[in-house]
């Protein structure tokens, strides 16, 4: 499902606790010609559900699981497990985007912080971002952060929305993907719309 980016350029340290994630990694100690592979379950011999190839990098990790060694990625509309003794932070200084959607219907908001790639698409409409702010952050647990901004739709309407992008793990409904951060957007005239979340960069 490809729809909405958030941006949310505050995103956290390394593997460490729950307020951390979602995060985005790259692979690395993976020979050239070799994979890391994503297991159904966070232990070694579980079934294989695909591989990230040896540079990958952008790699989201969800959640931990309970013992630390191993992060729940999504693959193939499934949820899976790589081993974190692999992968690395991305450097905070670039900008990351959590790709946002919502089913029932189907939406999609692009904000983007610079104003450079935000928009808006359902079935019925396209448009423009304009005048994003970011309202509020939280460092209390679940972590929120809200924003405001305007759709300037191709034919011209502007409506306002607010959005607010909560840490907490949300299901698409459509597949077994898991992602670690909510949104629920309220439109001026309706309706309001909740989705899912998944950081890009």
């Amino acid at each position: 499902m490809k729809y909405l980016f958030a941006v949310v350029c505050i995103f956290w340290g390394g593997f460490a606790a729950a307020s951390d994630f979602p995060k985005l990694y790259a692979v690395i100690g993976v020979a050239a010609d070799d994979v890391l592979n994503i297991r159904s379950e966070p232990n070694a011999q579980a079934e294989l559900l695909g591989a990230f190839v040896y540079n990958a990098s952008g790699v989201e990790v969800v959640t931990l699981s309970d013992d630390g060694k191993w992060g729940q990625v999504n693959v193939n509309e499934r949820v899976g497990w790589a081993a974190v003794r692999y992968l690395t932070p991305l450097s905070d200084t670039a900008p990351f985007f959590a790709s946002c959607f919502g089913t029932e219907p189907f939406w999609g908001l692009i904000l983007d912080e610079t104003g450079v790639a935000s928009e808006w698409s359902s079935p019925e409409s396209k448009g423009k971002v304009t005048d994003l702010e970011t309202l509020m952050t939280t460092t209390v647990m679940p972590r929120t952060f809200a924003y405001a901004g305007k759709i300037q739709g191709e034919n011209g309407r502007v409506r306002k929305f607010d959005a607010l992008m909560t840490h907490k793990i949300c299901s698409d409904g459509m597949s077994d993907n898991l992602y670690g951060l909510s949104i629920d957007l309220s439109l001026t005239g309706g309706p309001n719309l909740a989705g899912c979340c998944t950081l890009q960069r």
